[in-house]
């Protein structure tokens, strides 16, 4: 194994064990430096678990690397390389359900190279085997998180891509390179796959590996919902949108590619959840209306065309590209999601713009704020501007 790869796994391991060394930071912190004694003895039981459940994945997870290391040495001697076939066919094992039935199936598009982002999707909201993460939800209420990403032009990021899903059995790489006009392949991806290996799934949810997922009121609000019968397409909707004809732009879309003067109503990309059956009817509609590079959009399109209309949930993306919209004096300002209250991040389902290791500090204090709710009690009182003006509370 060369010098380049060799550093390559000890930046990728160093960089992991210093992520697990800043949340044992966080926790010591947590513990020894708040002085609000806990209300009754179940939430101090919660709040060792807490400590406890989230704490133990980190501790092992230099094993795991250790492991991915020497697997990938192994897989490196082998004089032939990977051949990359087309389909789903590979040769390491996907990911699957099986005869399990999960209410919500959470599949996080990612890129092949971040590596460190999914592993702090694992040990935080991904991880539904966490009893922590599932505190008081009925049992039949599980979810199941699944990686979907393209190949890279880099062949030793696609080899450890192969060496990681080997170990935890989570990632579908699809047969096309993972760059931003490719998007839309990811997109339909997202469709063809729960229809071949995970049919059983009552909703799935579409978000990026730089969102954080606040999972038990997602889960919550769909089981409210699910007493309806109409199909469900939720999230933060984009309404009038119009595609942008810059070909020095990011999101240009060439009036070939689509006529449309404004797209369909479509919900962003950071995070939105419709319900599994539409799957195979939205595979059938994609045959008849061509991708075009605006994955959100053509998957917008595809819903208009089978007849499913949006439905806006503000708690989806409340924070835009990372920021909340504040209206005070008339006047609209943005505020980071950092730079809130806990006890309204808490409340917000979906954040985009969110750093791996954010994410395991978030979810700590997420788990916390909902294993003992008192804790916010001043908060309300201390931002309740915050509260009255900023629109993601407004119902």
């Amino acid at each position: 194994m060369n010098y380049v790869r060799v550093k390559y796994i000890c930046w990728i391991y160093g960089f992991i064990i210093l992520l697990g060394l800043l949340v044992l930071l966080q926790l010591t912190f947590k513990r020894f430096g708040s002085s609000q004694s806990l209300e009754t003895t179940d939430h101090a039981q919660k709040m060792k678990n807490v400590d406890s459940d989230l704490t133990s994945p980190l501790l092992t997870l230099q094993n795991t690397i250790n492991l991915m290391v020497k697997e990938y040495q192994l897989r490196s001697a082998r004089s032939k390389t990977t051949k990359v076939q087309k389909g789903f066919k590979r040769d390491y094992k996907l990911p699957y359900c099986g005869d399990v039935k999960p209410f919500l199936l959470i599949e996080v598009h990612s890129s092949p190279e971040s590596f460190t982002a999914r592993e702090a999707i694992r040990v935080t909201w991904g991880q539904e085997t966490n009893d922590i993460n599932r505190m008081d939800l009925e049992k039949r209420l599980t979810w199941k998180t699944v990686f979907l990403v393209g190949k890279s032009q880099n062949e030793t990021v696609n080899d450890l891509m192969v060496v990681e899903s080997q170990r935890y059995q989570d990632i579908v790489i699809g047969d096309f390179l993972d760059t931003y006009r490719n998007l839309t392949y990811k997109t339909l991806l997202t469709l063809e796959w729960p229809v071949k290996y995970c049919r059983y799934a009552k909703y799935i949810m579409k978000t990026d590996e730089d969102c954080y997922i606040n999972v038990m009121p997602v889960i919550n609000l769909l089981a409210q919902y699910q007493r309806k019968t109409n199909p469900l397409y939720l999230g933060s909707i984009h309404w009038k949108n119009k595609p942008s004809r810059r070909k020095s732009s990011k999101f240009y879309v060439s009036s070939k590619e689509y006529r449309g003067i404004v797209y369909p109503p479509y919900a962003a990309g950071g995070g939105y959840v419709f319900t599994a059956s539409l799957a195979p009817k939205l595979l059938h509609a994609s045959e008849s209306k061509p991708a075009f590079p605006m994955e959100d959009a053509y998957f917008g399109l595809l819903m208009q065309h089978i007849g499913v209309k949006p439905t806006h949930q503000p708690l989806f993306l409340p924070y835009t590209f990372g920021r909340c919209e504040l209206k005070k004096n008339d006047k609209v300002t943005y505020e980071m999601w950092y730079d809130d209250s806990l006890c309204n991040i808490a409340v917000a389902m979906v954040i985009h713009d969110v750093r791996p290791h954010e994410k395991i500090t978030m979810h700590i204090n997420v788990m916390t704020v909902h294993s003992v709710p008192s804790v916010c009690n001043h908060e309300k009182e201390r931002s309740s501007w915050k509260t009255d003006n900023c629109y993601f509370h407004h119902q």
